[in-house]
Formats: structure tokens, C-alpha cells, sequence
């Protein structure tokens, strides 16, 4: 029984219930209904774009069509087959040459976004190579010269020699300006002497920070981006090229190697900070490498204070360390320890370029509470456990806070 006031449906044109006006013919996605719908009666209408398709049938009221998303076209389809039934025609709601258009450049954005990390894994590598390269020339090869070290407006001259003996490094830095300050490395370890104070400290020999190069160099990337510049230029007198390090994260600074295009050797070391300002910088001015190095081992005096004392030889056999680490920042690693007889213990951490000594002692007295900052050189006290520590490095405070605080007496 039909409805007052509601007709039934033409055949020719179909009318919308609330409106009494023809349906339109053209969906808003742009596909099309085929003329032939409104030339002869259908049993069902349907688009690309349509799910629930009205039915007309005598007596009975239309129906608004229900549109939906079109459904997603598949590669290597034809477009007709897209629409559900065979029978139903459609249009593309996108001209088929704009969509080849489209495809095209779809192509050419990923070949080129393919070249570009090829290029910068390359670029990487050729980075890292070069990475590799100046730290073995740095401790492998026979170098002596003169160069300057510059924090703000200071600027000190230091001498150095370095060589190589029965594969152990054999090093003497020597204070030009100033006191005639020097640090010696031998065989066992490293002496700083101070002569008018008549100061001499020594410390087992650092070498574990250079074991596994293979492995250090792979966490130094994930934490630094390396960028390799090997344009021509000239440092010192020779001709030179470009290493840009910036850290990845806020617990590192970032650095800035001229090196020697011939032996890898840094020419110009600058550390920078985080907004790039310069921090601190050495520069020689004077470099030979090879043969006609000045021996270090006719000092005798100066190596023998090298040596280890028998006690903390002896104490430095301890299996393991009393204190264990949790928590450190991202990338840094103990590399060494060394205890004393005193009961105070020197730990060393490294993230592959920077270095973090920790010293902790009994808290008889309060060296250092908070922060404290020498040159480049970024200091950090504290008290835990009933010990006082005290963190060092040039590295940002933020590094040094989270490394005493990682300390636990095991």
C-alpha cells in the first residue's frame, strides 16, 4: 500500500523522497552513473563508489544512496575491475594519464630517495675509514712536532715525541710556556711531573680503550654522524682534509679534525659544543713523521718513573672493582680501573672519541661539591655512599652527573 502524498518512482529519472527533485547523477567522489540508468528500468544501479545501491520496485518509496570511500585500486588491475559486478561500468574518479603521471614520480621519488641513502652509507663508510685511520696513526706511528692549544683567550705551546718500541707507545709531552710541566708514557704507565712542586703522579697505562677498533667504531656512528669533506686544503703546511663529528644526542660534544691527507695524523683538533661555538682547539705548527725522531728511550730517568709501583701492581690484579655501574649515558663504556692501597679507585669510560675519568676516595675531606669547569675540561663532586666522587671530562655536565650517579658499591 503506498504512502500519501509519495508516487511511486519513475523509470526514467530517479526523485529523492525529501526533495521531490531528480537524484543527482554524479557522485561527490566524481564517478558517474551511465546514461543508460535513466533510459531504461534496472533492476540494481551501481558505481565504483557505491555499496548499497537502490533497488526500485513498485510501490515502494526511493531510497538516498549510501556512498562510501572508493575502494583502493590495486597494481596491475585494469581499472574496470575495480567495480564489483561486471555488468556495472564506471568511471575513474582521476584521469588514467594523471595516474600514470603519478606513478612516474612516485618511481623517480624512490630511486632518488634509494641513490640518497646509498650515497650517505658511502659517504659513512668513507667517514669511519678515515676515523680508523687517525687513530692508528695517532698510536702507531713515530711523530714529533710542536703545536698550541687555545681555550678562550689562552693560548700554551707544547712539545711532543711519540714512538714505538717492541709494540709498546713511548710518549713525552712537554709544557713550552708556563711551568716546565711534562707527561711521560712508557711501557707500565704514565707519569706527570711537576718539578718545582716536585709533584709525580703515575697511572697505569689507558691502552684498554683501544682494544676492539672493529666494535668501537660501530657504537662511535650510532652516537656521532660522521661527514667526510675532502676538499682541498691546507693545515700546517700540508695539504689536508676534512672530518666533521657531531653527536647524535646531548651527551657528547662534537669535533672537527684537519687531517693529514698522507699519514691521517690531526693536524687541527677542535671541539665544539652544541650550538658550535668552539671550546677548545690544537694546532701544530711544526710535524715531522718517520725516520729522524727524537728517541725517547735515552732518558732513562724520565721513563723509570714510569714504572708501577709494586703495590699498586699489585692491588691493580684485584678480580673485580668494588664499585659497578647502572645506568650510564647512552654510548659509554669502563674501559679501565685502577685502585690504589688508600682504598681510593680511578675508573676511565669512553664513548670511542670522548673520555670520562671517575675518581672515588673515602669522604675524609670534601674536594669538590657541584660543578667546576677548567678550560674544556668540565669537573663534577659529589658524596655517595659515604664517598667522595669526582667526575672528569670534556663532555657536557649533564654526562657527568649521570655517571656518578650510575655509581653502586657493589
Amino acid at each position: 500500500m503506498r504512502s500519501p502524498g509519495i508516487s511511486p518512482p519513475s523509470n526514467r529519472v530517479p526523485m529523492s523522497a525529501s526533495s521531490a527533485r531528480p537524484m543527482p547523477l554524479v557522485s561527490p567522489h566524481g564517478g558517474r552513473l551511465v546514461r543508460s540508468i535513466v533510459e531504461k528500468p534496472v533492476d540494481r544501479v551501481e558505481s565504483c563508489e557505491t555499496r548499497r545501491c537502490w533497488r526500485p520496485t513498485a510501490g515502494s518509496a526511493p531510497r538516498n544512496v549510501s556512498l562510501r570511500k572508493p575502494a583502493p585500486q590495486r597494481r596491475g588491475k585494469s581499472i574496470l575491475s575495480i567495480c564489483r559486478r561486471p555488468s556495472a561500468l564506471c568511471v575513474p574518479s582521476r584521469p588514467l594519464r594523471l595516474q600514470v603521471f603519478t606513478s612516474g614520480a612516485v618511481h623517480a621519488l624512490l630511486a632518488l630517495t634509494l641513490l640518497w641513502f646509498t650515497g650517505t652509507a658511502l659517504a659513512q663508510s668513507a667517514a669511519l675509514e678515515w676515523l680508523a685511520k687517525m687513530r692508528q696513526a695517532v698510536h702507531q706511528l713515530d711523530y714529533e712536532g710542536r703545536f698550541v692549544y687555545q681555550v678562550g683567550d689562552r693560548l700554551d705551546g707544547l712539545y711532543v715525541v711519540h714512538r714505538m718500541k717492541d709494540g709498546h707507545e713511548l710518549e713525552r709531552l712537554v709544557a713550552l710556556d708556563g711551568e716546565p710541566k711534562q707527561i711521560i708514557r712508557g711501557e707500565q704507565g704514565v707519569a706527570c711531573l711537576e718539578p718545582r712542586s716536585r709533584n709525580i703522579s703515575v697511572i697505569g697505562n689507558r691502552s684498554g680503550i683501544r682494544n676492539d677498533l672493529h666494535d668501537e667504531l660501530k657504537r662511535i656512528a650510532e652516537h656521532y654522524e660522521l661527514i667526510l669533506d675532502d676538499a682541498e686544503r691546507r693545515t700546517a703546511g700540508r695539504a689536508a682534509l676534512r672530518l666533521e663529528v657531531r653527536p647524535r644526542d646531548r651527551f657528547r660534544f662534537g669535533y672537527r679534525f684537519d687531517l693529514d691527507a698522507t699519514t691521517a695524523l690531526p693536524l687541527r683538533s677542535i671541539l665544539l659544543d652544541h650550538e658550535g661555538n668552539i671550546r677548545s682547539q690544537t694546532l701544530f705548527v711544526d710535524l715531522k713523521v718517520g725516520r729522524d725522531i727524537t728517541p725517547i728511550e735515552k732518558d732513562l730517568s724520565a721513563l723509570a718513573l714510569t714504572r708501577v709501583p709494586p703495590t699498586a701492581a699489585r692491588v691493580s690484579m684485584l678480580p673485580q672493582p668494588g664499585w659497578q655501574f647502572r645506568g650510564l649515558p647512552p654510548g659509554f663504556r669502563l674501559v679501565t680501573e685502577q685502585p690504589a692501597d688508600d682504598g681510593s679507585r680511578h675508573y676511565v669510560f669512553t664513548d670511542g672519541l670522548a673520555s670520562i675519568s671517575l675518581y672515588v676516595e673515602p669522604d675524609d675531606e670534601r674536594l669538590l661539591n657541584g660543578y667546576s669547569r677548567i678550560g674544556a675540561t668540565e669537573a663534577y663532586g659529589t658524596v655517595r655512599y659515604g664517598h667522595q666522587m669526582v667526575v672528569v671530562g670534556e663532555v657536557p655536565r649533564a654526562t657527568l652527573t649521570k655517571i656518578a650517579e650510575a655509581a653502586e658499591p657493589r
